[in-house]
């Protein structure tokens, strides 16, 4: 038989259960809104970033176009080795650029797969009967990260071209062997190609 005791304690149970529901839902619905504004911030970064290094390497090619066109005559050799080495240093800049994009493109993942989830659930128990007529994404095992058509991942295209001219150039500038120039290109191009394949499949 229950005493008094008993119903009171029923009873501040289900008050502590609804306040803890309330304050999950409020806590719920703030990183569902931090979520889109963190995703919002991954975007714009792949983007700020390719425009920051786009800029940077018009400037490094300013740099070694004026240094070719100097008028130095005492050593020859020295602003060919500059340039050289100013190239390569676009190349490493760039490949630690790409290494960053791919590693955005990966939190966005994350977070959009979680946004994903909630509104799955949400329209699960639709609560005000919405059909998601506009069919937005419910599944939370997308976006892949492996999409290579995805448009956050051409900047990385974009930059693996740059990063190829620029070994290509400098490297040209020491050997002055175009044939094997091209090989090279080639070459660091299909690395930078395999690397971005392989990193972004390691990630599921």
């Amino acid at each position: 038989m229950k005493t008094a005791g008993d119903y009171g304690k029923v009873s501040i149970d289900r008050k502590t259960n609804k306040e803890t529901f309330t304050h999950s839902i409020e806590l719920l619905k703030i990183d569902f809104q931090e979520c889109f504004n963190q995703m919002r911030h991954y975007d714009n970064l792949i983007w700020q970033v390719t425009a920051g290094i786009l800029s940077l390497d018009a400037a490094i090619l300013a740099v070694i176009f004026n240094l070719l066109d100097s008028k130095e005559t005492v050593k020859p050799v020295l602003p060919l080795f500059i340039s050289s080495v100013i190239a390569l240093g676009g190349l490493i800049i760039g490949l630690f650029a790409l290494y960053f994009i791919l590693k955005t493109r990966i939190y966005y993942v994350k977070v959009a797969r979680y946004v994903n989830e909630v509104r799955e659930q949400y329209l699960k128990e639709n609560p005000l009967g919405i059909r998601n007529q506009a069919g937005l994404y419910t599944n939370p095992s997308f976006p892949k990260i492996a999409n290579f058509k995805s448009s956050q991942l051409v900047p990385s295209y974009i930059l693996i071209l740059i990063n190829s001219f620029f070994f290509l150039l400098g490297l040209f500038l020491i050997i002055k062997k175009p044939g094997l120039s091209i090989i090279f290109f080639i070459s660091i191009i299909l690395f930078q190609i395999s690397f971005l394949f392989l990193f972004l499949r390691s990630h599921k």
